[in-house]
């Protein structure tokens, strides 16, 4: 059963994208080690999408609250 790092940071994920599983589309486990880390990295940065604003920026809720 695969495992989190913890602490989970990008890094970590990073680091664990280095591993056959993931770069290897011929390895048995490349699939499901891939949506792993998908998972990984939308428990830490979320899964929602990205919204733009008319001009095409995207918008960033965290500053957008402190102005």
């Amino acid at each position: 059963m695969f495992k989190f790092p913890d602490p989970l940071t990008e890094k970590a994920l990073r680091d664990l994208m280095r591993d056959e599983r993931y770069l290897k589309t011929t390895h048995p486990q490349h699939e499901a080690y891939r949506n792993k880390i998908k998972d990984g990295f939308d428990k830490l940065y979320g899964a929602a999408k990205a919204r733009y604003d008319a001009t095409g920026r995207m918008i960033n809720d965290d500053l957008a609250d402190s102005e």
